[in-house]
């Protein structure tokens, strides 16, 4: 501003004299106030006196003190930093642990699901198995619709195990996928039991303050083995009092280990059929003939993507004080169809070891056995219980009388 403060006082640049602020020229030497320099005195005269910036000055100087705040701010103040730098631009603090932590809370996710499935079958209650599941996803309306079919069909599942594989790092649009291996036990209203194996790659999603949730599903070829998954079907015959049941492998992608398999399996059967058909003629004029009973059926106990391991059992009463039944364990090689015998899977120093464990057993459960203990030979059979648990059988007479009953034994491996 060139015009000064009204009731300022005014000094002449030329010489110094006081200026009114009515005069328009300095009276002594005849300067033009108009034409002084955009200054303001602030002392008495005695020549030039010190200057104060002007209206333009004071302007220009703000704005660079403005500008100085704002570049200084920005790198050293966080809230300015925050706010020049936009809210799709903010920097976010890094978790090191985040992805860790991602996959974690996917694992999780996948184990806790497979359960609520089965569970949501049973109990015809979809809704424990949604809540896993995305809003609006294809995956939440195809299991939906599977669901209610299963509930028309009658059948209940019981969750073998879920063993969770590969889990990508989830996207920038909070993406992920995971691979997981489900077996599920499928009973049928008619009580047959089927071993469901499969494996899949779920797609997952993440939503601000919902978590991860499933949205896809598709099939992996891949179970972590290059075998193909394999399926248990019942086979049966009946004549008179005979009802023997047994079990077939199918979907083994080589057909000559699943024929070797299922061989063994049904000529144990066969045999079984086969004495009791002869039982069955020589007992025919016998007055307690009615009474006579011979069943057989199976129970698969573990499997995984090489081994499958189940129990064949007989049950039979042909007169007498009382009947009899047999167990017979069989664990296979899925890539061979080889039958894994006792001592071929743990070697002779764990039959040693084994013997001694069930010694502590039997004094540990005061099982009433026959002297000496003559331990496991090579007849004895076993199955798996897990992945890391396997149970040796004894049949009835083998070691202990009657009343002591089939005798199983739990033992690492």
């Amino acid at each position: 501003m060139s015009a000064l403060l009204k009731g300022a006082i005014m000094f002449c640049t030329k010489c110094g004299t006081e200026i009114k602020t009515e005069h328009a020229f300095c009276p002594v030497c005849g300067k033009s106030r108009q034409s002084m320099p955009d200054v303001e005195q602030t002392d008495a005269p005695s020549g030039v006196r010190s200057r104060q910036f002007s209206g333009r000055t004071k302007i220009a100087a703000g704005i660079l003190i403005f500008l100085f705040c704002v570049v200084a701010g920005y790198f050293s103040f966080p809230p300015l930093l925050h706010y020049f730098s936009g809210p799709n631009n903010a920097p976010k603090a890094v978790d090191k642990n985040s992805q860790r932590n991602d996959k974690e809370a996917l694992r999780t996710l996948l184990l806790n699901y497979t359960k609520a499935w089965s569970d949501a079958v049973n109990n015809n209650n979809f809704a424990l198995a949604e809540k896993y599941l995305l809003p609006g996803s294809e995956l939440l309306s195809a299991q939906r619709g599977l669901h209610g079919n299963l509930q028309k069909d009658g059948v209940r599942l019981e969750l073998i195990k879920a063993e969770i594989g590969d889990i990508s790092s989830p996207s920038d649009q909070g993406i992920a996928t995971v691979n997981v291996l489900e077996e599920y036990y499928v009973f049928s209203p008619g009580g047959k039991r089927q071993v469901s194996r499969c494996s899949w790659t779920y797609t997952a999603n993440y939503r601000e303050g919902e978590g991860w949730r499933l949205s896809k599903i598709a099939e992996n070829p891949s179970t972590g083995s290059g075998s193909a998954p394999a399926s248990v079907v019942t086979q049966e015959y009946n004549q008179d009092w005979i009802h023997v049941k047994y079990p077939q492998i199918e979907k083994l992608a080589s057909v000559a280990v699943q024929n070797k398999i299922n061989d063994i399996l049904k000529r144990s059967a066969d045999e079984f059929f086969a004495s009791m058909k002869q039982i069955a003629e020589q007992s025919k004029s016998l007055p307690n003939n009615n009474r006579y009973s011979a069943e057989s059926g199976y129970s698969v106990k573990w499997q995984s993507a090489d081994l499958i391991s189940l129990v064949y059992y007989t049950r039979t009463y042909t007169g007498g004080a009382h009947g009899s039944q047999i167990e017979t364990g069989y664990t296979f090689d899925l890539r061979t169809g080889d039958l894994i015998t006792l001592r071929n899977k743990v070697g002779d120093d764990k039959i040693r070891a084994y013997n001694d464990m069930i010694q502590q057993q039997i004094r540990a459960k005061n099982i009433p056995i026959f002297k000496p203990y003559t331990g496991i030979s090579d007849k004895t059979t076993y199955y798996l219980a897990d992945d890391k648990t396997l149970v040796v059988i004894f049949q009835q007479y083998e070691i202990a009388p009657y009343s002591s009953g089939i005798l199983r034994f739990e033992l690492p491996y």
